[in-house]
């Protein structure tokens, strides 16, 4: 049966937080009046992730392994069924209002991201890691060429449509960066919605500074290559105005 809404969250041994993390969640979704369904995708976790998760209501995907980021989304794309997937990662944030702005906002764009550096956004973490946040979103943004500030981040709306027309392949983290690409190649709509992340705890699946250079560098030409494509929908305008 198909639904309104799919909240996609990976998980891995997040026992501590992420009953809180689904509580909170689902009374943000239960107050946008839609039928919406919870889907935790956990990644080989050794503690009570998973019976945790199913005691407060989320449909669970076990992964008898650790599996890389980019597998896990993948696995929850494959069984949402939303008109609308939202991922969220696992950090316990003080209200996820930014699901209802996501709602709110679902008709203006077939993918809106939540951005942390657009102005009414905002992050909260330790200042190593937001300077090299803020400098891997500005040199990526600038090396693609595109109009975004935050395509790392793994706070989203996707209309299910974009599944149909786009294959993602990546099997990492650069997987947030190739959903901005092949969407914003194809001609779909994307937008930036202010995002405060304050979270009070980190959840495991998102204490990954270092493995976001390590992917991201390697995948640094596939993600050029990709947007130089001749059929990218500005290939034509970048082909005479672009360095």
């Amino acid at each position: 049966m198909k639904k309104d809404l799919s909240i996609v969250i990976p998980a891995r041994d997040d026992e501590a937080l992420i009953g809180a993390v689904l509580s909170r969640v689902r009374e943000t979704a239960e107050s946008l009046g839609c039928d919406y369904e919870i889907i935790v995708v956990d990644s080989g976790s050794t503690d009570r992730t998973r019976e945790i998760a199913e005691e407060n209501g989320a449909s669970v995907i076990r992964l008898a392994r650790q599996r890389p980021y980019g597998d896990i989304l993948r696995e929850g794309f494959k069984r949402a069924r939303g008109r609308y997937v939202v991922t969220l990662d696992a950090d316990l944030l003080p209200d996820y209002s930014i699901l209802e702005k996501f709602w709110e906002r679902r008709a203006e764009s077939e993918m809106l991201i939540g951005s942390r550096y657009v102005a009414g956004g905002s992050a909260r973490m330790p200042l190593p890691r937001r300077l090299f946040s803020r400098a891997l979103n500005r040199f990526y943004g600038s090396f693609l060429s595109l109009p975004f500030k935050d395509i790392s981040s793994g706070f989203r709306m996707i209309d299910a449509k974009i599944f149909e027309d786009v294959e993602l392949d990546s099997r990492d983290y650069s997987i947030l960066i190739e959903a901005i690409l092949k969407a914003y190649a194809n001609g779909w709509i994307i937008e930036e919605v202010p995002f405060r992340f304050e979270p009070e705890r980190f959840g495991e699946s998102t204490k990954r500074a270092f493995s976001f250079l390590l992917t991201y560098l390697r995948s640094l030409f596939r993600m050029w290559r990709l947007r130089n494509s001749v059929f990218s929908a500005d290939y034509d305008e970048r082909a005479y105005n672009s360095l």
